[in-house]
């Protein structure tokens, strides 16, 4: 809490327990209540699924892992609970390298019904692009990472779960 709004909000408890001579919160459970009216939104579930109607989620640069962590809360704070849309959201937001390598997959394509299995792929791609990226880079090779370069992944993946 030392920058911005919650930097501000502090301050003015803290300046409030000088004038008063004790905090403003009797306990956690009343400072968790003001918190969560003070910084959370008033409907949290409506935004969040505002959010996922947007393209304002998606993967972009980040790396699976930090677009995960976002889509998970988003998820959560959504209140969606069919499997089914989890899965498709999710390949909606990542980026289209990735999501094009995991659809084409022939075998061991997970359940649409497990979106936990989806992520970890999804994870597992990203790492193995990136060492793909890595190692055309220290051979000398210079450029983006191709079609040819993902589908080589996905058979990897494929050969690894038959």
């Amino acid at each position: 809490m030392k920058t911005g709004r919650a930097n501000r909000w502090a301050t003015r408890e803290f300046e409030q327990e000088v004038k008063t001579g004790h905090l403003h919160f009797i306990d956690w459970l009343d400072f968790e209540e003001e918190f969560r009216k003070d910084f959370m939104p008033l409907d949290s579930e409506s935004a969040a699924i505002n959010v996922l109607e947007t393209t304002a989620y998606f993967q972009g640069k980040r790396t699976v892992d930090d677009y995960l962590d976002q889509f998970r809360d988003l998820i959560y704070d959504s209140g969606y609970t069919d499997l089914k849309t989890v899965v498709v959201k999710f390949h909606r937001g990542l980026d289209r390298r990735i999501s094009t390598a995991l659809t084409g997959m022939t075998y061991g394509r997970p359940s649409d019904m497990d979106p936990e299995a989806w992520f970890r792929l999804a994870v597992w791609m990203d790492t193995s692009i990136g060492h793909l990226k890595c190692s055309k880079c220290a051979s000398g090779h210079v450029g983006l990472i191709n079609q040819e370069s993902i589908w080589a992944v996905g058979d990897a993946i494929n050969s690894l779960l038959m």
